[in-house]
């Protein structure tokens, strides 16, 4: 990219430096869009971070809101298990390149512009910015490692042509590093001030609270030192036992979910994806969440899905599919359907609050606050000192995330916490051609679990019913459902049913572990890209597992 180029994006950037910002830039030639030199950033003031702060957090959070399309409805809603598309190839395991270069593209820009903001920080001695950059930035290259393993870390954005890669236990070292020594110098800030406010409304998460940014931080080291509980124990243990033992996660730990606000002056740059998708009848309820929110007898699924109805197909011309309306029903992933025809439309699109008409005014869902007694219940599991009581965590990661979603009958939550109900049984429905016409043939498939919501006294029941009820409760963050299920392989999903992608055999118990190196890296990278396959440990293929998924994928 030519240096004209190079200062329009940070023209742009520095427009944007006001307290509400978020003007929408388009810098998107190939690999140099966050390869550049740092050097070129204009000079920011005190009263510039807010902005830049919120221009960061925009630009990363596009995989929760306006971009959700590109990595969120293309791979991780129907990879989570959370959901069909209504792109058929896509919830095939076909993979769109554009859109996840765009997703890769996405955080990578936002750790460019956290790099240049760290420096000028850092140079004029505003170390509580810098800190509070940092973290967010480690929550950013977590996404972006979680989804590819080996990404550039240390030289992203060094201004050269070819950047290093690093091996995802590399990248994972390097955040425990940041995030201790980010939290530490917050800490003692905050043991002067509790107060402390960094950012003020520049910060569109949490207003400033430099609290609140330290409790997130101490809950994503709890997170990725789960992560690798199972490929590094001893290391997961110690940084999980350092997480838990600062009272900002405990002392405030279910209290705050992360959303990010619409806004509609800014016309589908600023809107809840999740709503725009689901009006164009992209996303509907999958199998696996008709099978555990029915079965265990539900409450939030009337939030989090909406009772089939007629929008798009008659009753009149498919009779076979009347009774599936007012029910809440899920289609199986991977049926070979089109967008239009009855298979898909007569199931059960999003709920409510992602209505379409409610695009500016439901937040974006970020981190479900629910999220952290589960990862405190897992601790527990594991007897990692400190975490608490497991029966009591589990049941108040359940408790939190009803009250995320409205529900508040206190009667109905006791009711579901004690439920002995399983998992129901799905439907698996298909369109087939025999001579000219085309008749549906709906077979009944049973559950593949067989707990319940009440806590087991079986400790290998127990972590299955954290970690489902922990997905469950995620919903509909699915990157991080996503990430979840690679790692635990739970909760017991049915497979797809088929795929178009030769390189995913949901036959062979295959599924989809990571994405591809972009193209752009592999055409203007290519070396470093070698070597990162190296790291990787197997061929730069969707199936081969992280450093931390230690499953053998497929027979």
């Amino acid at each position: 990219m030519k240096n004209v180029e190079k200062n329009r994006c940070f023209l742009i950037l520095v427009a944007g430096m006001t307290i509400f910002s978020v003007v929408w830039f388009s810098c998107t030639d190939d690999f140099t869009k966050y390869n550049m030199d740092k050097n070129e950033i204009m000079e920011l003031g005190q009263s510039q971070y807010a902005g830049a702060f919120s221009r960061i957090l925009k630009t990363s959070l596009d995989w929760y809101d306006c971009e959700m399309h590109d990595i969120s409805n293309a791979v991780t809603l129907h990879s989570s298990g959370y959901t069909v598309t209504g792109f058929p190839l896509l919830d095939r395991f076909a993979l769109r390149a554009g859109w996840t270069q765009s997703a890769f593209l996405d955080q990578s820009n936002a750790i460019f512009y956290a790099n240049a903001i760290m420096d000028k920080a850092q140079e004029s001695g505003d170390m509580n910015v810098y800190n509070m950059i940092k973290i967010y930035r480690s929550f950013s290259f977590l996404l972006l490692t979680d989804v590819w393993g080996p990404i550039p870390y240390k030289e992203l954005g060094n201004g050269k042509l070819t950047v290093r890669y690093e091996s995802q236990r590399d990248v994972y070292y390097q955040l425990f590093e940041d995030l201790t020594a980010a939290v530490a110098a917050l800490t003692e800030e905050l043991n002067k001030n509790p107060a402390l406010n960094v950012f003020g409304a520049g910060d569109v998460i949490f207003g400033g609270s430099v609290s609140q940014w330290v409790k997130f931080a101490n809950v994503i080291r709890l997170r990725m030192a789960l992560r690798i509980s199972n490929v590094e124990p001893e290391k997961a243990k110690l940084e999980g036992e350092a997480a838990i033992a600062t009272n900002l996660l405990l002392k405030y730990a279910g209290t705050d979910d992360m959303s990010l606000p619409t806004d509609p002056k800014f016309n589908m740059k600023n809107d809840n994806g999740y709503n725009r998708m689901n009006g164009y009848g992209e996303v509907i309820m999958s199998n696996n969440m008709e099978s555990f929110l029915i079965g265990f007898k539900d409450p939030r699924v009337k939030e989090f899905f909406s009772p089939t109805t007629e929008e798009g197909w008659a009753v009149a011309d498919f009779p076979e599919f009347a009774y599936r309306i007012g029910k809440y029903c899920g289609m199986a992933s991977g049926t070979p359907h089109a967008k239009k025809d009855p298979v898909y439309l007569s199931h059960s699109k999003m709920g409510p609050r992602f209505h379409p008409d409610r695009m500016y005014i439901t937040p974006t869902p970020v981190f479900n606050a629910a999220e952290t007694w589960f990862l405190l219940a897992e601790a527990a599991w594991r007897e990692w000192s400190g975490a608490g009581d497991m029966k009591t965590n589990y049941e108040t990661g359940i408790r939190e995330s009803m009250k995320q979603w409205g529900i508040t009958d206190q009667t109905e939550i006791d009711s579901y916490l004690d439920g002995e109900s399983k998992p129901s049984a799905t439907e698996y429905c298909r369109a087939e051609i025999e001579g000219e016409q085309t008749k549906f043939v709906t077979t009944i498939e049973q559950p593949l679990s067989t707990i319940c919501v009440k806590f087991s006294s079986d400790k290998q029941e127990q972590y299955e019913q954290i970690i489902t009820q922990k997905w469950l409760a995620m919903y509909p963050n699915s990157t991080e459902a996503w990430a979840e299920y690679r790692r635990t392989r739970l909760p017991k999903l049915y497979p797809k049913k088929s795929s178009v992608n030769p390189n995913v055999d949901p036959a062979k118990g295959q599924v989809l572990t990571r994405l591809p190196f972009i193209e752009d890296e592999v055409a203007s990278n290519r070396e470093e890209i070698a070597k990162a396959i190296q790291l990787l440990g197997g061929p730069d293929l969707e199936t081969t597992p992280l450093w931390w998924d230690i499953h053998p994928n497929g027979k």
